[in-house]
C-alpha cells in the first residue's frame, strides 16, 4: 500500500512537470509564429538587415543564427512583397522529445490564415514542421533555435496520428484591408 501511494505521488509529479514543460514549449513556439507573422508587414525586415528577426524575441541564446531556416524560407519567399496586413498562426503541439545535447524537438501542425488576394474571404493553409527549442535565458522557458518544415517529404512524423498536447489560444483572423 505504501509503494503505491509512493508510485502515485512521483507520477503526479512526473505529470505535473510533463504538463508545464508542454506548456512553455506550446508558449514559445506561439511567440515565435506571432513574430514570423509581424514580419509579413515590416519592410524593414529582410535577408539582408532585419532588427527584429526572430533572434531578437526575449530569453533568446546570443549565438543563434539570425534566422531560422523557416524564417529564411519565408523572408526569401516574401521578398520586397510587404504585405497590409499580417497573417494569423494556430498551433498544435503534438509531440515533444528531449534530445541528447538538452533541447526538444516539437512536431507541430501549424495553420496559417491569410487575407484573401482575389475575394473578400481568407485563404488558410497547414504544415508539419519540427521546432527545437532551447532553455531560455528567462528561467522556466524555452526559445525556438531552429524549424524545420515537412512540407513535400514523403516522411510524415505524424504517423501513427498522436494525441494533440497543446493547442494555441484562438488568434482570431487577420484585419483585411477592403
Amino acid at each position: 500500500m505504501l509503494v503505491a501511494i509512493i508510485l502515485l505521488v512521483a507520477a503526479g509529479g512526473w505529470a505535473t512537470m510533463q504538463y508545464k514543460r508542454i506548456n512553455a514549449v506550446g508558449a514559445a513556439i506561439q511567440q515565435y509564429e506571432k513574430h514570423l507573422d509581424a514580419q509579413w508587414i515590416d519592410k524593414d525586415c529582410t535577408l539582408e538587415h532585419c532588427p527584429k528577426s526572430s533572434k531578437s524575441l526575449p530569453g533568446m541564446l546570443p549565438d543563434r543564427a539570425e534566422f531560422t531556416q523557416y524564417e529564411r524560407f519565408n523572408l526569401k519567399w516574401r521578398g520586397d512583397y510587404v504585405t497590409l496586413s499580417a497573417p494569423v498562426t494556430d498551433v498544435w503541439v503534438y509531440r515533444v522529445t528531449k534530445t541528447n545535447d538538452g533541447t526538444l524537438e516539437a512536431i507541430v501542425g501549424i495553420g496559417i490564415t491569410r487575407c484573401a488576394i482575389d475575394s473578400d474571404g481568407y485563404s488558410f493553409t497547414t504544415d508539419i514542421r519540427k521546432i527545437t527549442l532551447a532553455p531560455s535565458t528567462i528561467a522556466g522557458e524555452y526559445v525556438v533555435v531552429e524549424d524545420e518544415s515537412y512540407s513535400g517529404k514523403t516522411h510524415n512524423p505524424l504517423f501513427p496520428f498522436p494525441k494533440t498536447l497543446y493547442v494555441s489560444k484562438d488568434n482570431g483572423k487577420p484585419q483585411c484591408p477592403r
